[in-house]
């Protein structure tokens, strides 16, 4: 438990845990985004160690237990990625899919 994560649940959630800074509120809803985008489950489901990826019911699994998905939005929010949080509200996850499709073309 951290000062800046040990607060009462917001708008912006994971599990128990509300997070504060807009780095952790920008990587909560990429992984909100990601819950719901089979697109994005594929791409995480090949970084997952070889034993893991014969499921695509695993990433669901993983992001249904909110102590993995604090941990990963702590990940997220740590690599300093600068994602713009109001992109990310207008986001849903069939944009999500478009966005990973035509990157995938390029």
């Amino acid at each position: 438990q951290t000062a800046s994560t040990q607060r009462a649940c917001g708008p912006a959630t994971c599990g128990a845990w509300a997070f504060s800074t807009e780095a952790e509120r920008s990587a909560e809803k990429l992984m909100e985004l990601m819950t719901h985008s089979p697109a994005m489950q594929q791409m995480m489901l090949a970084t997952l160690p070889p034993g893991l990826r014969a499921s695509p019911e695993m990433i669901k699994t993983m992001l249904a237990d909110p102590g993995v998905k604090k941990k990963l939005v702590e990940m997220i929010s740590k690599q300093g990625m600068k994602l713009p949080t109001g992109i990310l509200d207008k986001m849903n996850a069939s944009h999500m899919d478009d966005t990973v499709a035509r990157l995938s073309r390029a």
